[in-house]
C-alpha cells in the first residue's frame, strides 16, 4: 500500500474539520507535516485549527513558520488573527497594519484592525477601517 501524499492528508483533514472531528484533522495534519515540515498548506490549515480549538500557545509557533516560509496575506494574517485570539493585540495590530500597507483592500486585515480599535473604545476609526472594508 502506498503511503497516502500530502495533498491528500490535506485534503482529508479538511473534510475531517468540516465533519467535526478536529483531533482527526490535526492527526492528518501533524502527519502530513512529518514527511513535509515545511508544507506551508498543512502549517495554515494546522495552526487556523489550532485556534479555534484555542490552543493559541500551539498556534502561534506553526503560525510564525508558515509565515516564515512564505510571507503573504494569507499566511501574516493568519498569524495576526491567532496573536488577536490569544490577546497579543498589539503584536496582531502590527501585522494587520502591514498587510494593509501592501493590501489596502484586504478585508480581513480591515476588520481585524476595526475589531482592536472597537476594544479600545475607539470607535470612529473602528468605523474608518470598516468602511474602507466594505
Amino acid at each position: 500500500m502506498t503511503e497516502p501524499t500530502a495533498q491528500s492528508l490535506i485534503d482529508r483533514a479538511v473534510v475531517q474539520a468540516n465533519a467535526g472531528d478536529l483531533a482527526g484533522a490535526e492527526s492528518s495534519l501533524n502527519q502530513c507535516l512529518a514527511g513535509e515540515p515545511n508544507n506551508v498548506r498543512a502549517l495554515i490549515n494546522l495552526g487556523i485549527l489550532l485556534t479555534a480549538r484555542r490552543a493559541y500557545e500551539n498556534a502561534e509557533p506553526v503560525l510564525r513558520r508558515a509565515a516564515a516560509l512564505a510571507p503573504n496575506v494569507e499566511t501574516v494574517g493568519a498569524l495576526a488573527r491567532a496573536l488577536q485570539a490569544a490577546g497579543k493585540r498589539d503584536e496582531a495590530e502590527g501585522l494587520y497594519r502591514d498587510i494593509v500597507k501592501g493590501a489596502p483592500g484586504d478585508v480581513p486585515a480591515l476588520v481585524g484592525l476595526a475589531d482592536l480599535c472597537e476594544a479600545r473604545g475607539e470607535r470612529a476609526e473602528a468605523a474608518r477601517h470598516l468602511r474602507k472594508a466594505w
